[in-house]
């Protein structure tokens, strides 16, 4: 069972960063440029590390301003819409994922891990091959995390948090504490804005590194 639901969460990956790549072709550069000012990247944009200019994508892909509809949305209603039912089915887990702040729980027995959604208390199991290999019970994170199936997948990049640094972003973003639901809250843009500010402003990016999923399974 281990072989196939790893061989499963690969091909999904795959399948996921094609859909992000067809998705970002339809942003203008204005945009792109607007989302990073608005997570503090705006005049040093050029010298952005890729795990930075990632942060930006999600944003580009997942958020939009008031009035707007997300590109995402519009990819999908679009003639380039995937028609092949697995890629069609994973643009529409794409579309429902969820931005919040993580702790892992414990190893599935499995494959992956057992994580805990900070804001709402709840756990579900999250498939992510590098994260498996280093990341230990306790540790926080922030992440997009979509359902495909049984399990979650991130949706971009994994923003690792230490104990201070979560309870630096929990107590510094006011949306936090605003009384917004917590459904609400998790698809609301301030949210992952407010998150990528603190982690371009302690430098954690810097020890963000991509990992070649292929390359540790």
């Amino acid at each position: 069972m281990q072989q196939d639901v790893a061989a499963r969460y690969l091909a999904l990956r795959e399948i996921t960063k094609r859909l992000n790549n067809e998705i970002m072709d339809m942003v203008v550069p204005a945009t792109f440029t607007e989302w990073a000012r608005r997570i503090g990247l705006g005049h040093s944009l050029d010298v952005a590390s890729e795990e930075e200019r990632v942060l930006v994508m999600d944003l580009c892909v997942h958020a939009a301003k008031p009035g707007r509809t997300r590109a995402i949305d519009r990819f999908a209603q679009s003639a380039r819409a995937p028609t092949d039912p697995e890629a069609a089915g994973v643009l529409k887990a794409l579309r429902a994922s969820k931005f919040s702040l993580w702790r892992v729980a414990r190893p599935h027995p499995d494959v992956g891990l057992i994580v805990l959604n900070v804001v709402t208390e709840e756990e579900t199991w999250l498939i992510d091959i590098g994260m498996a290999q280093s990341m230990k019970p306790g540790a926080g994170f922030a992440a997009r995390l979509f359902w495909p199936g049984d399990f979650a997948m991130s949706a971009g990049i994994v923003i690792p948090m230490s104990g201070d640094l979560l309870l630096e972003m929990l107590e510094g973003t006011p949306l936090l504490r605003s009384g917004i639901p917590e459904v609400a809250l998790m698809t609301d843009p301030r949210f992952p804005v407010a998150v990528f500010r603190t982690a371009i402003a302690f430098d954690v990016m810097d020890r963000v590194r991509f990992r070649d999923p292929n390359a540790v399974a």
